[in-house]
């Protein structure tokens, strides 16, 4: 897998599962989905990183989106 792809995957993961997470919180349960769905995320994001160090920084997270996005389109 492409690290872009990798990069967007693990971000979007983390993003889908932090209202999830506060659901869960609220309703007082424990959030064992969502902190399954974040976790597999940072591995995405974590693996991302590791497979290019130095290769990603904050400002390149919009290209990478917008990359993947070209790609599925």
């Amino acid at each position: 897998m492409p690290h872009d792809i990798a990069l967007v995957l693990g971000v979007v993961l983390i993003w889908l599962a932090v209202p999830s997470m506060i659901s869960a919180l609220v309703d007082r349960r424990a959030p064992r989905v969502a902190l399954g769905v974040a976790a597999l995320g940072v591995v995405f994001v974590v693996r991302a990183i590791a497979v290019w160090p130095g290769a990603f920084h904050l400002r390149d997270l919009p290209d990478a989106f917008i990359d993947v996005l070209a790609r599925v389109i």
